[in-house]
């Protein structure tokens, strides 16, 4: 019995706060506020005070760099290689509203074999592309003012070079406003043709004090060509117009088309431009 009413007495002792020591605690912690939130704080987690929200900051809008593509205009011409003994002389003529005339020549390879084609060409992508018929028919690029033609089977990339049109020259020029609708040169010996508006032929050779004129009188097309044929009681002339650039021999002026005359038996040959 009496050992039970010890064991009492000291359970009471134990559990009695010292009055002195509480006063220590409580006097410490108001001069200590840190004291004090981290005594809160190890009597639970959710006594921390709610951080405020920060401000949402708006992310700038970046906008994709549209690369800009200069378009060619005017005459180029490249030489390729696409087999180990086959090469590609290539005439690209690019105008000012976004179509273009190709044309390709296999020097070596067969007699006469060449292809002319025209379509559209659209800058995109690093690229000038070619299309016909909304396939795609070839690419290019610049490098620095040099204009590439692409080669996407070996990823290689060549020069092109800048040919000088014979529409550059003024005195060409000066014929559409004459009133002309062809005009043509040719060597070997020196002659020269003319279509004015009024369907009037006139051909000249280099020892005629002046041309002989006729009057056109039929019209034939075969695919690109153009056949213009024309005569009179004693001669008759046939003036053919093919798709083909050209090359006077004499200059360094390339023309658009290339002209075949036929006189008297005897075909001259040269080049010339359609006016349109």
């Amino acid at each position: 019995m009496l050992k039970i009413a010890s064991f009492v007495l000291l359970l009471y002792l134990f559990s009695c706060a010292d009055p002195a020591k509480e006063k220590a605690v409580n006097e410490h912690a108001k001069s200590n506020p840190a004291l004090t939130d981290t005594l809160q704080g190890s009597v639970s987690s959710n006594s921390y005070a709610a951080k405020p929200a920060l401000p949402e900051v708006e992310e700038p809008i970046i906008k994709p760099k549209t690369e800009q593509i200069k378009s060619p205009v005017g005459l180029y011409r490249v030489i390729f290689p696409i087999e180990d003994s086959v090469k590609v002389e290539q005439t690209v003529k690019f105008y000012n509203n976004k179509t273009y005339q190709l044309q390709e020549r296999y020097p070596g390879h067969k007699k006469d074999s060449m292809v002319v084609i025209q379509g559209t060409f659209l800058p995109s992508n690093g690229f000038i592309w070619l299309y016909q018929d909304q396939v795609a028919r070839g690419r290019y690029k610049w490098k620095n003012d040099t204009l590439q033609y692409y080669d996407p089977l070996y990823k290689k990339s060549y020069s092109m070079v800048k040919l000088q049109d014979v529409l550059e020259k003024d005195i060409w020029q000066q014929k559409k406003a004459q009133g002309y609708t062809l005009y043509g040169v040719g060597n070997e010996p020196f002659w020269s043709i003319e279509l004015n508006n009024e369907d009037t032929i006139s051909f000249r050779l280099a020892d005629w004090e002046q041309a002989l004129k006729m009057k056109r009188k039929e019209t034939l097309t075969a695919k690109d060509t153009i056949v213009y044929l024309a005569q009179n009681d004693s001669s008759q002339i046939k003036l053919m117009v093919l798709p083909y650039f050209c090359s006077d021999g004499m200059s360094d002026f390339t023309y658009q088309n290339k002209i075949l005359v036929k006189f008297n038996n005897q075909t001259y040959s040269g080049c010339g431009v359609v006016y349109k």
